[in-house]
């Protein structure tokens, strides 16, 4: 059982089994001996607002907020910060006073898991697979750094086509291009670009054997290729990746950068984590 005198913390998703943001904040909440404890909940999309309505009645602080609920939950909230509003979805809710704040850290955590790969995107070409919650912070987070060209690739066009044009209005950026959904074409923006990110759930556990791209493309050994799932360590995209020489990434940097924003948010403290970095990353590399 809970420790009634913590505050509650925690995420949801569906699923929700392989996240690590339980241990992940459990480990840093120790480590500065601070009065919280988190946990994961399941929660299906059905399930939403019920759950939502039932942390705020029973005092929970925050949660955080994962695949699929990342843009529903965003009209449930009362009050949004100015990143969560322009991406149109959030990541972290936090309950206080009986108002229900929602914030995106997501740009943030993927800006910082970069580090100086990020110098790269200025006047680059860029790839978004996927048109979701996390696509869309991310989309935000390339146009702050500048990048010449943003792609957005779908298996559904059409949410390609609305994101782009959503965003061109909201930041002015008119470089955003919705990819038709063909392999011809993917494969010339690839050879050009300088970073591909998949934000879609494909390859996550438990279904690893997907991936969003077809085997038969070719990826250049210049190009970066960022997939935002951790679990899975090695995706069949990065193995894919990997293989053709490329540099690649996984999404545990991201989730400890944006899950420590997370809990600024919460605590209200600023919390550096520079010293024991390589220490959380490993525990949770453990894991996989």
């Amino acid at each position: 059982m809970p420790d009634p005198q913590k505050q509650i913390l925690g995420v949801i998703g569906d699923p929700i089994a392989h996240s690590l943001s339980p241990l992940l904040h459990n480990f840093v909440i120790s480590r500065l001996k601070l009065n919280y404890c988190y946990h994961a909940f399941h929660v299906r999309p059905s399930q939403l607002s019920a759950a939502l309505e039932a942390f705020s009645l029973l005092g929970i602080n925050g949660i955080n907020v994962t695949i699929p609920h990342k843009e529903t939950a965003f009209h449930l909230v009362h009050r949004l910060s100015d990143s969560a509003r322009e991406i149109g979805a959030v990541n972290t809710l936090h309950f206080h006073e009986n108002i229900w704040w929602g914030y995106n850290t997501d740009g943030i955590g993927f800006l910082k898991s970069l580090g100086k790969l990020a110098e790269k995107l200025p006047d680059s070409k860029t790839i978004i697979i996927g048109a979701g919650g996390s696509a869309k912070a991310i989309l935000s987070a390339l146009i702050s750094q500048k990048v010449n060209e943003i792609y957005i690739y779908n298996r559904t066009q059409s949410k390609a086509e609305i994101l782009a044009r959503e965003f061109t209005q909201k930041t002015g950026f008119q470089s955003i291009i919705p990819l038709e959904n063909e392999a011809q074409n993917l494969t010339a923006i690839i050879s050009e670009a300088s970073l591909l990110v998949n934000t879609t759930p494909l390859g996550m556990y438990p279904n690893l054997e997907a991936n969003p791209l077809t085997e038969n493309i070719e990826i250049p050994k210049s190009l970066i290729v960022y997939d935002l799932i951790y679990n899975p360590k090695h995706t069949k995209l990065l193995i894919q990746a990997k293989n053709a020489g490329a540099t690649v990434m996984n999404g545990l940097d991201m989730l400890i950068h944006q899950g420590i924003a997370a809990l600024e948010i919460w605590t209200g403290l600023k919390i550096d984590i520079s010293s024991c970095f390589e220490e959380i990353k490993g525990l949770l590399e453990s894991k996989l």
